[in-house]
């Protein structure tokens, strides 16, 4: 068996700041970067309870993309480090090869109210996302993502806004709750509750890892209407010069395709 896991940290239990998620601020930091490579040690050990022999890639896919520390997770696990710049980003080396994906510390989208540290990619610079009419995240983003690679999103952990949202995107998806936002704060489980709720998850979700696979093409539209939101009207102004964007209004441009890695390399050049 071969998982992809792709891990995030505004999504980890008990996070409640954007100074925590900071490299930056050293001690606080380096708490919840622990915690983060504590989840997503437990989601390798759930796949592996159900597969020993797996082959499991993790992908930082934090800030630096430097954040999970390699001597925490078991030895059957491969650790992608830093952005090599590919339209994937957080995705990056996921492909068909896989039988899945599972998404850990992800968090809500932009434009909601489900996590103090609710964004979507850049937060100093995107207001909101939405495909196909609907709010998009990055949960969303690399769904597509993996869909489009022939591979399914088996697992999604973070708040619980996000997971009422994976819900309505693809019910075939386990979600594991790791906190619940309230305006600037967060209220989560202990944090030995949610690592065994997540080792649980992994093993059911990578048991129906090959059924879900035979659904992909199922669950990809057949073509994408992907809007974009800035914060500064003259960002949106720059990027309605890109090939194939339109103008929706001051501060959002448009782009329609087919192939959603057309959208995901055109985003990359925004």
């Amino acid at each position: 068996m071969k998982i992809f896991i792709s891990s995030d940290i505004e999504g980890t239990n008990g996070i409640a700041s954007w100074s925590e998620g900071d490299k930056a601020n050293g001690g606080e930091f380096n708490y919840f970067a622990a915690r983060m490579t504590e989840e997503v040690n437990a989601v390798c050990l759930g796949v592996n309870d159900f597969s020993p022999d797996a082959d499991i890639l993790v992908k930082d896919s934090h800030a630096t993309a430097r954040n999970i520390d390699h001597r925490g997770l078991p030895s059957n696990t491969r650790l992608n480090r830093g952005w090599p710049g590919q339209p994937a980003s957080m995705v990056n080396h996921l492909d068909g090869s896989f039988d899945a994906a599972i998404f850990t510390g992800y968090h809500s989208p932009a434009f909601t109210g489900g996590n103090p540290m609710a964004h979507t990619i850049n937060s100093a610079k995107i207001s909101r996302i939405t495909i196909n009419g609907v709010i998009a995240g990055e949960f969303h983003i690399n769904y597509y993502a993996a869909l489009s690679l022939g591979v399914p999103p088996v697992m999604v952990s973070g708040d619980k806004l996000l997971a009422e949202l994976v819900a309505e995107t693809d019910k075939d998806i386990l979600t594991v709750v790791t906190l619940e936002g309230s305006g600037n704060s967060t209220t989560s489980a202990h944090h030995s509750v949610t690592l065994r709720q997540l080792r649980g998850a992994a093993k059911e979700a990578a048991a129906r890892a090959a059924e879900l696979k035979t659904k992909v093409k199922s669950k990809l539209p057949g073509s994408f209407e992907v809007t974009i939101t800035y914060r500064r009207h003259y960002d949106a102004f720059r990027a309605s010069y890109f090939p194939g964007m339109y103008v929706v209004d001051d501060m959002t441009v448009g782009y329609k395709c087919e192939n959603f890695f057309d959208y995901l390399k055109a985003w990359m050049l925004l």
